[in-house]
């Protein structure tokens, strides 16, 4: 009996020790997160300081994006949609944005692209044609895929398109 109480233990003082370094690695485990989450949520802070600064305010679709993420997505708009200094210029990006929005559909993505791209000098004429072109490529890309056209030929096809249209300076006509 002894023996098997020496042994049971033993067994009980391994686990207590186990245990204890488990609840050790936890707890590290457990600051390290709340450190980054103090940092996450102290960045995205700036973030929205510069959202501010740069709207005005802060709109309530930012608002409501999740803190965790803010800064990435703030960060794309800025250097991208809202950049000057791409090879697009700003109404271009609005009526590609309208155009991809209105397949999607995303009504809320069609008000703002609408909205800005008109501020930026865009015509009612130019929107309609971003929207139209947006169901062109849908209508051929349904066609296309649809009936499994070679991609190898059809590539073949638009060089030789734009070849002959190049040479007849039809191109952008």
């Amino acid at each position: 009996m002894n023996n098997y109480f020496r042994t049971v233990l033993i067994g009980l003082l391994t686990l207590s020790i186990s245990m204890t370094a488990h609840a050790d690695e936890i707890k590290q485990d457990t600051t390290e997160q709340q450190q980054q989450q103090q940092k996450a949520k102290d960045t995205s802070q700036q973030t929205y300081k510069d959202i501010e600064k740069t709207f005005g305010f802060v709109p309530k679709f930012l608002e409501q994006y999740p803190s965790a993420s803010i800064d990435g997505a703030w960060a794309q708009m800025k250097s991208m949609e809202m950049n000057n200094n791409t090879a697009l210029d700003a109404k271009s990006k609005e009526l590609i944005g309208l155009a991809v929005a209105a397949q999607i559909p995303c009504t809320y993505c069609i008000e703002m692209h609408t909205k800005i791209a008109k501020s930026l000098g865009a015509s009612d004429q130019e929107v309609k044609e971003a929207v139209a072109m947006a169901a062109a490529t849908r209508h051929w890309s349904t066609v296309l895929n649809g009936l499994d056209i070679d991609e190898a030929q059809f590539s073949k096809d638009v060089d030789m398109i734009i070849k002959n249209m190049e040479k007849s300076k039809k191109l952008g006509e």
